[in-house]
């Protein structure tokens, strides 16, 4: 074999290598997950580790693993609960450890501690080596900026913005806040395709925490329209919260579009009395919901989501009182310490294996 030759076999290895194809590298791994929030239930915990430790291994294996964190950080400040939350960084440094290393801060609950909390959230995740996180600003005059990720060889664009707010002070100046009027919306959709124009992407995902109701089980026409609209402006994944139960997803275009139309709470402490008399109640769905791994390849400067393997997750209260994630199994039921129980979460297993697209 002459020197040319092993020189070009290099050169197509190099360049298949960079381009992010399934026999030149293992592409891009993705796992998106709901609302990480923090009732009493949550924070009064010894051991924030133990909330994460069943879905640990899954995350790690992720390039990139989003969350929505969905409560202010700040040291100065006390732990409080609904309305008004706060934690201290271990909370949030319990689920950086556990893999997460994408969070959305852009939610109705971004201000419930005023601007200097504000702040503080943004900074404490500004500080995290290898940690990106959107959606407050560091001033009130600052445009609607996304995140840049290059991560193996993929330029991916991340924009955090919120529709909803639980109060309207100062404070919400210092917030991605797009409110659901149909001419903002206008101006946000123009603003997102020329976003895309600006920062040429293979990969432009949208978080967004909606202005709709809670705990309604089901997606109306209102929102479906309004995504095919972010869709057409450039949107690649649409990865939409606020309603805490989760909602189906869709593969669009060939593979080349994901839509995640609500993903629930991933951890919280809204069903911390289990309602044994009506599994299937509302509220009931707001301790379940799915995790979406999706992997990521590209071919001549095309995406496409290869694979998206849905993992379903519930929160347990174990005897100590420390509610946890854990894979929502057959095995998980058999496990259970009760017929009580395994009977409730046997309902709850097949309920939410409806949602199943």
């Amino acid at each position: 074999m002459g020197i040319f030759t092993i020189f070009v076999l290099i050169s197509l290895l190099f360049s298949c290598a960079s381009s992010g194809n399934v026999g030149g590298g293992k592409g891009l791994t993705m796992t998106f997950a709901g609302d990480i929030m923090a009732h009493t239930t949550n924070w009064a915990m010894k051991d924030y580790d133990m909330i994460y430790d069943d879905i640990r291994g899954i995350l790690k294996k992720s390039d990139l693993s989003f969350a929505n964190f969905e409560t202010p950080v700040d040291e100065r400040k006390k732990y409080e609960t609904y309305p008004c939350f706060n934690v201290k960084p271990p909370y949030a440094e319990a689920a950086i450890r556990a893999g997460f290393n994408v969070f959305t801060l852009a939610n109705n609950h971004s201000i419930d501690q005023g601007t200097d909390s504000l702040h503080s959230t943004r900074d404490f995740f500004a500080s995290k080596k290898n940690i990106y996180s959107g959606g407050l600003k560091k001033s009130a005059d600052e445009p609607l900026t996304p995140i840049l990720i290059r991560k193996k060889g993929f330029d991916l664009l991340c924009l955090c913005v919120t529709e909803l707010s639980n109060a309207y002070t100062n404070a919400l100046n210092f917030v991605n806040y797009v409110p659901k009027k149909q001419s903002v919306r206008n101006a946000f959709l123009a603003q997102i395709a020329e976003m895309r124009k600006k920062n040429p992407c293979d990969i432009f995902v949208l978080a967004i925490h909606l202005d709709e109701p809670e705990y309604i089980l089901t997606v109306n026409g209102e929102r479906k329209r309004f995504f095919n609209q972010l869709l057409a402006a450039g949107v690649d994944v649409i990865w939409a919260s606020h309603p805490h139960v989760m909602h189906p997803w869709e593969v669009r275009d060939e593979g080349s579009k994901l839509v995640m139309y609500s993903m629930g709470n991933l951890i919280s402490g809204q069903r911390a009395v289990l309602n044994f008399e009506n599994p299937l109640a509302p509220r009931e769905y707001t301790g379940d919901a799915y995790m979406l791994q999706v992997s990521a390849t590209k071919r001549d400067g095309k995406v496409k989501f290869s694979k998206v393997d849905p993992i379903l997750v519930t929160n347990y209260m174990d005897r100590e009182d420390n509610m946890t994630i854990r894979r929502f199994t057959e095995d998980f039921i058999a496990d259970l310490p009760t017929e009580k129980e395994r009977s409730y979460y046997k309902r709850r297993l097949s309920a939410m294996k409806d949602i199943h697209p």
